[in-house]
């Protein structure tokens, strides 16, 4: 089993999800930017169905985050935000992502981690 979850950590890490949606300066303000409009071109009913902006200082646990396209939204809409990911890269360009767009003084945690043992991280527990 940890064979084929590094195989799938080492797949997303190479390629995560949405990377390749922009063409501009490579994790610049435009390029985030040309990823979310691509992105909610081709998958429109997210936005409806997040309803980002019915989170204003709820907690939201995002499990899958990628590079952080949604989460963006989340915060933007004052969410108390902890997204996570499987692949470290994918974290390290949120975390870019959050800074460009200079969200740094939100309620903002990111975490590479593994979503089938949340429970053995301790950001879960109170």
């Amino acid at each position: 089993m940890k064979q084929i979850k590094r195989k799938i950590q080492s797949y997303w890490d190479k390629q995560p999800c949405n990377i390749k949606h922009s063409n501009k300066k490579y994790l610049s303000k435009e390029y985030f930017n040309e990823v979310k409009k691509k992105r909610y071109f081709v998958e429109p009913h997210i936005k409806k169905f997040a309803d980002f902006k019915n989170y204003k200082n709820k907690n939201v646990l995002e499990i899958g985050c990628g590079i952080g396209t949604d989460s963006v939204e989340f915060i933007k809409n004052g969410a108390n935000y902890i997204g996570v990911d499987y692949s470290k890269n994918s974290i390290e360009i949120c975390k870019q992502r959050i800074k460009v767009l200079k969200l740094t003084n939100k309620n903002v945690q990111f975490y590479q981690c593994d979503a089938e043992n949340l429970s053995n991280y301790k950001f879960l527990k109170k």
